[in-house]
C-alpha cells in the first residue's frame, strides 16, 4: 500500500503540473475545478487496492461483491440528492468521493487489513519490475477513456461529451460478466500455465461463456432502451439507443478477446498487449476525430469498432502459445449482435434478429454451454474455505 499511495501522490502531481495545462485548451473553465477535485481523490481511490487482492485471492467475491454494490448505491443516493438540490455538476463529484470512501471501509472490514506506512525499496523494485508491463498496458488503455470527452467537448460541446459519458456507464452495466470474468480470469488460467491442454480449454471456454453470459444482457437492451431512454432524459436524447447499441458491438467482441490479454499476462509475454493497446489507442482517436465530426457522438461508437482491429496482435501472439479455435466464439458474437441493429431497423425487427440468436442457443452446444455456465455459478456459490472448490475455479 506505500508504494501505491507514494505513485498516486506522484501520479496526482503530475496531473497538475503537467496534464492540467493541456486541458486548459479542451475542457470550459466552468470543468477544471472538477478535474482538480477528483485529481485529488486519486489516493483514496487506489487505498483499497490492497484489500481487493486479499478477498481476490482467497475467492471471496460476494464480501467484494457487497463492498462495490453497497459503495454504489450510496454514491447514486448521494449524487441524486445533491442534483436534486441544485448542486450541478458537483452532485456527482460527491457521489464519486462516497464511493471510493465505502469501498476502502467496506474492503478493510472484509478483509481486516489495515493500511500502514511500510517502505521497503527492494520490495518495490520487485513490484514494479514485475507490474511494470501491466501497469503500462493500463495506462494506454485509460488513455482511450480520454479520447471521447476530449474531442466531442472541444468539437461537438458539452452535451455531446454528457451523451458519450451517459452511453459508456449504459455499456459499462450491461457487460458486467466482462468484469467478472477479468477477476477470474488471470488466478484461474495461472494455476493450468504449465498444462497447456488444459490452459487452452479453459482459455476458449472462458471466451465463449463470456459472449453467452453478456449477449442475451445487451440484446434486451437494444429492446428496452429505445424505449426507456427518451422517456427518462428526454426527447432530446432520442439518439442515446443507438449509440449504446453499436458500442455494445464493440465490447461484446472485446468480451471475447479479454481473455487474450489474461493468458499472456500469465505466460509473461506482455509486449502484445502493450503494442496492441497503442494501436487501439491510435485507431479510436484517429477514428474518432475523422466520425465525430462527422456524424456527431455515434461516430464514436464507430471508432470504436474501427479500434478493434488492434486485436489481431494479441490473436496473433496467442495462436503462438496454445493455438485457439474460433470458429464457435465468433459464430456466438455475430448471432448476439443481429438483435442489436433493433435500433437502427425497427424495435419491430427485434424479434426476428434475435431467431438465430435463440436456435443456437437452444442447440446441443448451446445447451452444453448453458449447463457450463449454471456449473461456474455453482462453483462460486461453495465457500472458498472448501479447497476443491478453490482449485476447480
Amino acid at each position: 500500500s506505500s508504494l501505491l499511495m507514494a505513485t498516486s501522490a506522484a501520479s496526482m502531481v503530475f496531473g497538475l503540473l503537467i496534464v492540467l495545462p493541456l486541458l486548459l485548451w479542451f475542457l470550459p473553465a466552468g470543468y477544471l475545478g472538477v478535474y482538480i477535485a477528483l485529481l485529488i481523490s486519486i489516493p483514496l481511490n487506489v487505498a483499497w487496492l490492497p484489500a481487493v487482492a486479499r478477498l481476490e485471492r482467497s475467492f471471496r467475491h460476494r464480501e467484494l461483491a457487497s463492498a462495490e454494490v453497497g459503495s454504489e448505491l450510496a454514491g447514486y443516493c448521494v449524487a441524486i440528492a445533491l442534483a436534486a438540490a441544485d448542486a450541478g455538476v458537483w452532485a456527482p463529484v460527491a457521489g464519486a468521493y462516497v464511493v471510493q470512501a465505502w469501498q476502502l471501509i467496506a474492503a478493510c472490514r472484509y478483509s481486516r487489513y489495515v493500511p500502514a506506512w511500510r517502505w521497503s525499496s527492494t520490495a518495490a523494485v520487485d513490484l514494479v519490475r514485475s507490474g511494470s508491463a501491466e501497469t503500462t498496458s493500463g495506462w494506454i488503455l485509460q488513455a482511450g477513456d480520454l479520447v471521447s470527452p476530449l474531442i466531442a467537448a472541444r468539437y461537438l460541446g458539452a452535451g455531446a461529451a454528457g451523451q458519450l459519458a451517459v452511453a459508456r456507464r449504459v455499456v459499462d452495466a450491461l457487460a458486467v460478466v466482462k468484469r467478472v470474468s477479468a477477476r477470474l480470469a488471470i488466478p484461474t488460467l495461472a494455476r493450468l500455465r504449465h498444462d497447456p491442454g488444459r490452459l487452452r480449454e479453459a482459455h476458449e471456454r472462458g471466451r465463449i461463456l463470456g459472449v453467452l453470459g453478456t449477449g442475451p444482457i445487451m440484446a434486451v437492451g437494444a429492446l428496452a432502451f429505445p424505449i426507456a431512454l427518451p422517456r427518462l432524459l428526454g426527447p432530446e436524447w432520442e439518439a442515446l439507443p443507438r449509440l449504446v447499441a453499436l458500442s455494445c458491438v464493440s465490447t461484446l467482441v472485446g468480451v471475447a478477446f479479454a481473455l487474450h490479454s489474461s493468458l499472456l499476462a500469465v505466460v509473461g509475454r506482455q509486449r502484445p498487449v502493450i503494442m496492441m493497446r497503442i494501436i487501439q489507442l491510435v485507431l479510436l482517436a484517429a477514428g474518432s476525430a475523422v466520425f465525430m465530426t462527422r456524424y456527431g457522438p455515434i461516430g464514436f461508437a464507430m471508432a470504436e469498432l474501427v479500434r478493434c482491429g488492434g486485436f489481431v496482435v494479441v490473436e496473433v501472439a496467442v495462436r503462438r502459445v496454445v493455438r485457439p479455435d474460433s470458429t464457435e466464439v465468433w459464430a456466438w458474437i455475430i448471432a448476439w449482435s443481429l438483435p442489436l441493429a433493433a435500433p437502427f431497423v425497427g424495435l419491430h425487427w427485434w424479434p426476428a434478429l434475435v431467431v438465430p440468436s435463440l436456435m443456437l442457443t437452444l442447440s446441443p452446444i448451446g445447451r452444453e454451454r448453458i449447463g457450463q455456465i449454471r456449473h461456474s455459478a455453482r462453483l462460486r456459490a461453495t465457500p472458498p474455505s472448501d479447497p476443491a472448490a478453490v482449485t476447480s475455479r
